[in-house]
């Protein structure tokens, strides 16, 4: 009988954080769970160390493939090689809280498409550090009809940008893998690092049902992603993103009006710090194109141009600070 629910992890040179992640799993796994792994080539120790698990858990699926495609391909790798109704990614560096598959399997009984939830930033040790809550709930409402223009605005409108666009994080995100299967995906989403992103916001067009669960199931380690920690990089990778996901999903003109309220989230993301920091980060050269997106983002011009001209200053009151904070 084929597992109600598929826990997918896509990796790629993690094995000093796996075994912490299976046995999370393996801790309260029923029967109706399957755990697939697709390891996205990697030349650490992850085959070995899989090997064990494999050897005690011949349920647990691994697949290793010959070349490292990226993490797009990982992550629709691995949902191909699942068999559950419903999957759930999850990163490689993660774990899963105790109860959260019991909480999961009682869920996904009500049959929405997608399921999202909190998760708890963790140091590299999994100390936690607070959790964080990924929609705003004033009115208590926990289900939007994405292929309504107005839940989806409203969806959009309540997210929290913390770690970029809402979806970035793999490990909050269960859904029907029926409608994954449904989406067609462009060219242009492999390399974006969001691939799972556009999928699970195009399933709009098969009437896809969100619930979110207020509660954190997930233990989200802060110390690697599979974006670079590159300031100038990590800045491109989300604002390319929120760029690319907009025009493959909101172009037309009637979904104006959503392409809007998407963006904005991007402009939630960067504080007056945050842009700071890009400043500093950046030279003149790149500082143009940096502010022209943050533009489109919502942010003032006037202001930008201003901290554009004051990298030395802001360097200065940077290393200041740093300064009197040791001493």
């Amino acid at each position: 009988m084929p597992p109600i629910l598929s826990i997918c992890i896509p990796t790629y040179n993690r094995c000093r954080y796996l075994p912490e992640t299976l046995d999370s799993i393996l801790a309260q796994a029923t029967s109706d769970v399957e755990i697939v792994i697709s390891d996205n080539a990697s030349t650490d120790a992850t085959q070995a160390v899989v090997a064990e698990y494999t050897a005690k858990y011949p349920s647990i699926l691994y697949s290793r493939a010959d070349t490292n495609q990226g993490p797009d391909a990982n992550f629709l790798r691995v949902v191909s090689l699942a068999s559950g109704t419903y999957c759930w990614l999850l990163s490689d560096d993660d774990t899963v809280q105790p109860g959260a598959i019991t909480t999961i399997l009682q869920e996904i009984q009500e049959g929405y498409e997608i399921y999202t939830f909190n998760e708890t930033s963790c140091g590299n040790n999994l100390e936690p550090i607070r959790e964080q809550q990924r929609l705003a709930t004033p009115d208590g409402r926990v289900v939007y009809e994405l292929s309504k223009i107005a839940d989806l605005s409203l969806f959009f409108e309540r997210s929290d940008p913390v770690g970029g666009i809402p979806f970035g994080l793999i490990s909050v995100l269960v859904f029907k893998k029926e409608i994954w299967d449904k989406v067609a995906i462009p060219a242009t989403m492999l390399g974006t690092a969001y691939v799972h992103v556009y999928v699970l916001l195009a399933t709009k067009d098969y009437g896809a049902r969100l619930r979110y669960l207020p509660q954190s199931l997930v233990m989200n380690r802060l110390n690697e992603s599979y974006i670079s920690t590159d300031t100038i990089r990590n800045f491109w990778v989300t604002a390319d993103g929120y760029f690319v996901l907009s025009e493959q999903l909101f172009s037309s003109i009637k979904l104006a009006s959503v392409k809007e309220v998407f963006l904005k989230i991007a402009g939630r993301i960067y504080s007056p710090r945050n842009i700071i920091s890009l400043r500093i980060h950046s030279n003149d050269e790149e500082w143009p194109s940096i502010a022209h997106r943050l533009t489109a983002f919502g942010y003032n011009k006037v202001l930008l141009k201003v901290i554009g001209y004051s990298r030395m200053a802001l360097s200065i009151l940077r290393d200041v600070s740093r300064y009197l904070r040791c001493n």
